[in-house]
């Protein structure tokens, strides 16, 4: 699972260059500069999730939130430079080895979670979604 992810992520960038270069070659920059929005909007609540969940596991835990965001810094900054999945995992379980999780458990969870966090993939789905809608003058109601 690891392998095809990091398979699969070495292509994005190739994706992202043909994608941007086509935007230019037809004439449709107006729109690559209003994706901001979504990616902002994205950035932010996904971000709001994991300090949600950090607090949560804090007070389950009874451990400070200074001491978690510490433990848990350099496999968030690691993750977010490389975007790659094979980096942050090896930082991931050095994080969780210290914390004290035991290596069974994070040896099943950390790819799991890794490649499936459903409150993120939520939140892009919908920024996504909502996105598209305006871009192509699509009305949505959510009633």
């Amino acid at each position: 699972l690891i392998l095809a992810s990091e398979w699969f992520t070495r292509f994005i960038p190739a994706f992202v260059f043909i994608s941007v270069t086509k935007v230019f070659w037809m004439g449709q920059f107006d729109t690559m500069i209003s994706a901001w929005k979504p990616f902002v909007i994205t950035t932010v609540f996904q971000f709001l999730v994991i300090l949600i969940l950090a607090i949560y596991v804090c007070i389950k835990c009874k451990v400070k939130i200074g001491l978690i965001l510490k433990k848990i810094y350099k496999t968030f900054v690691v993750a977010l430079i490389t975007n790659l999945i094979g980096a942050s995992m090896t930082e991931a379980y050095d994080t969780t080895g210290k914390l004290g999780v035991d290596s069974k458990i994070s040896n099943l969870g950390l790819p799991i979670g890794t490649s499936i966090f459903m409150p993120g993939t939520a939140i892009r789905l919908l920024v996504l979604s909502l996105y598209m809608a305006e871009t192509y003058s699509v009305d949505v109601s959510f009633s």
